[in-house]
């Protein structure tokens, strides 16, 4: 089932570690593979757009296999969606 669109930084949540916790981690054991607690894998990683509206601001980049899923910056942590109105709480808390 889909779920609706909602405007960027919609809602909050709490998430278990800080952002720049979780991109330092990233950093230090490079991409991860994780699961959603509904069981969807995904791959994350730390990451520096080179391209784009976010040139040179560290994020957080969620994949499936080679497919992009969503960039979380620091100011999407906490929130239900990013910037762009993607779904990231599915994905947020399961870094630690």
């Amino acid at each position: 089932m889909r779920r609706p669109t909602k405007p960027p930084y919609f809602g909050t949540i709490i998430n278990p570690i800080a952002f720049n916790v979780a991109l330092q981690k990233l950093r230090c054991s490079g991409p991860q593979h994780l699961a959603t607690a509904a069981g969807t894998p995904f791959i994350v990683k730390a990451h520096v757009p080179k391209k784009g509206n976010h040139i040179g601001q560290d994020c957080i980049w969620i994949k499936n296999g080679d497919k992009s899923i969503a960039y979380i910056y620091k100011d999407c942590w906490g929130h239900v969606t990013n910037y762009a109105r993607t779904y990231i709480d599915s994905y947020t808390p399961m870094i630690q």
